[in-house]
């Protein structure tokens, strides 16, 4: 079926354009785009799907390039979508032209398509475009692809990869020293669209740069989960001159407070909770944080400024586990001490924050049954690699 208007004829399949211009490539990338709803979808119903298919990462060009040999292209597109994908954003605009080139690039082996567009003629380069995600099929990351693949130490990163996807992509982007086959890998696996390990390398980059250490990069080797420990030292340090200011509460034996950042960062790391990004509310004087080492239950609280008093906002076990009732009791008895004219229902928001509430049957069996202030438990994972 033809598209005519006003002297301008638009077929998708076999393909025609008449006047070659962008106003009637533009309606064929419409049609070829269309959905069922759109006016146009009536002119690509004879276009085969794998036509179809391949103009969503190629756009007009998907009908001109399969014409050429449609078996060939068809086959080629199956196997390997980010070489098709790639030749056809490397060709020339003007229709002719493009049909020549893509007469002349079939006819020879897949490699032999990567040289005359200008990218390593080997089955390396070849093999690394069949794991193009979807997402990355676009000239900005084949141009990123081929930058990283002139720098020897990440060509050999880059031959053992699982899937090119945006974040593989990033991470590539960044300096040779920054990244591994750990970091590669993880970022392989993340979402469409998402940049997790290259936000996590920017991270560590801009504290490595506050930090105004000399010397190499000293975190070539580091993986994944790893990084925003390394983060977080790298800001205990640069903070570590900024106290937190004398508590709102004077602490006993059992409830003690946190009063520098590498207190909390440590608090943070025994505890696994997330202590030391809430950093900025302490030094704001709107939050405090003490640890309440009772036997068998050691917690972390949060008292949080009420105008006149100070009332809990948190009390939580390792990995935010509910705390016991003995540590709820504890705690309610120290903070009516010091605010003997407030009511205690105030004293304890932790409801209204959602941190639990008073209910006793919900804590009597909720303390964990390993003793975390016995001498010698450590964490489970080896941090002492990372430096400071």
């Amino acid at each position: 079926m033809t598209y005519l208007r006003g002297g301008i004829t638009v077929r998708a399949w076999p393909p025609e354009i008449i006047p070659e211009s962008q106003t009637t490539k533009g309606i064929l990338q419409r049609i070829l785009t269309s959905t069922r709803w759109d006016p146009l979808w009536q002119y690509s119903r004879n276009v085969p799907s794998a036509v179809l298919d391949m103009a969503k990462a190629i756009g007009w060009r998907a009908p001109l390039i399969a014409e050429v040999d449609k078996g060939r292209v068809l086959q080629l597109w199956t196997r390997n979508p980010g070489l098709v994908a790639l030749m056809a954003h490397s060709l020339p605009d003007r229709i002719d032209d493009l049909r020549s080139i893509t007469k002349t690039a079939l006819i020879g082996k897949d490699r032999d398509i990567l040289g005359p567009i200008g990218y390593p003629a080997c089955n390396a380069f070849v093999k690394l475009l069949g794991k193009v995600q979807p997402e990355c099929r676009y000239p900005s990351y084949f141009r990123g692809l081929r930058t990283a693949w002139r720098d020897q130490g990440k060509r050999k990163l880059m031959l053992h990869l699982k899937a090119v996807n945006h974040d593989v992509c990033c991470v590539l982007g960044q300096p040779r020293e920054m990244i591994n086959h750990a970091l590669l890998e993880r970022a392989s696996e993340s979402l469409p669209g998402h940049g997790d390990v290259e936000y996590a390398i920017r991270l560590l980059q801009g504290e490595w740069r506050l930090s105004r250490r000399a010397g190499p990069w000293p975190y070539g080797h580091i993986g994944y989960p790893t990084i925003y420990t390394a983060v977080d030292r790298l800001r205990v340090e640069r903070l570590s001159a900024v106290p937190f200011g004398p508590p709102p509460v004077d602490g006993t034996p059992a409830i003690v407070p946190i009063r520098t950042t590498r207190q909390l960062f440590e608090e943070g790391r025994r505890q696994r909770n997330c202590s030391f990004s809430l950093r900025d509310q302490i030094l704001s004087g709107n939050s405090y944080f003490y640890r309440v080492m009772r036997p068998k239950c050691r917690c972390t609280m949060v008292l949080d400024r009420q105008g006149e008093y100070w009332a809990m906002s948190a009390l939580q076990a390792a990995q935010n586990n509910p705390p016991s009732i003995q540590a709820v009791e504890e705690v309610a008895i120290w903070l009516r001490d010091a605010f003997p004219m407030t009511e205690p229902a105030k004293l304890d928001i932790r409801a209204s924050r959602g941190n639990g509430d008073w209910d006793e049957d919900r804590f009597e069996t909720s303390a964990p049954a390993d003793d975390r202030d016995e001498p010698g438990w450590d964490f489970p994972e080896d941090l002492g690699d990372i430096p400071w």
